[in-house]
């Protein structure tokens, strides 16, 4: 999208695309991976983690009637909430939605969460990382790239890069904004077992493959070869 904005200013033969990347903080290993897809293959519960500001606008009250509805259907489900509230009322209506649905058991609000080990962390514990995000300015989520190299399937809207980050059908499955019943059949979709270590498979190699430093590098190495080359013929 910046590209295309960028177009009418800069020649296509100019523009070079490149994504973000993570710190070394938050990078998952292959060994912490391989235990993470082992443990969910024990375990019938599925953890699901809503990582972002708490903007209504990023879609975390339809997170929250997601997980009713998967209660109300018999699935065993755990919804962990972390990110800073902009005022103190949005807070309050946040927990005030909880007690209506009767969903105290089953979900958690951590706040904002700003160390790297700890957000890895919870990246770990996540089988599915939820982000149905309508917000106007939406660019690039830290936390879906964060996901992919914790192996983690996402569930998303397609909005801002989402679309170019992910694919359909492999690492993430694409809802409906304000579509709770689009979220609880997409986490549905990835309850058995097989299906959950196919798409947490395809997210770690989306990971390896676009986003990790080395790959990010690669990129930026290749710019640097191919203008060093053009200025050599020109000298």
């Amino acid at each position: 999208s910046l590209a295309a904005n960028a177009a009418q200013w800069i020649p296509e033969s100019k523009l070079r695309i490149v994504p973000n990347t993570i710190d070394f903080a938050a990078e998952c290993t292959g060994a912490e991976v391989k235990e993470k897809q082992r443990a969910r293959k024990g375990r019938t519960r599925v953890n699901l983690l809503f990582l972002s500001n708490m903007v209504v606008s990023k879609g975390y009250f339809d997170v929250l009637k997601a997980v009713e509805l998967l209660r109300a259907r018999g699935h065993s489900v755990r919804a962990t909430f972390a990110g800073r509230w902009n005022t103190e009322k949005d807070r309050a209506v946040f927990q005030d939605r909880i007690e209506i649905l009767g969903l105290k058991d089953l979900v958690a609000h951590l706040g904002p969460v700003t160390l790297r080990s700890a957000v890895k962390a919870l990246h770990l514990e996540a089988d599915v990382l939820l982000l149905p995000t309508y917000y106007e300015n939406e660019a690039q989520p830290l936390a879906v790239i964060e996901a992919l190299a914790a192996a983690t399937p996402v569930i998303v809207t397609r909005h801002g890069s989402l679309p170019e980050m992910v694919r359909s059908g492999r690492e993430a499955a694409f809802v409906r904004r304000r579509c709770a019943e689009d979220i609880a059949t997409a986490v549905e979709g990835l309850l058995p077992p097989d299906s959950w270590t196919a798409a947490s498979k395809h997210a770690r190699e989306r990971y390896l493959e676009a986003f990790s430093p080395d790959a990010v590098r690669s990129r930026w190495c290749a710019i640097v070869e191919e203008l060093a080359g053009r200025r050599r013929k020109v000298a």
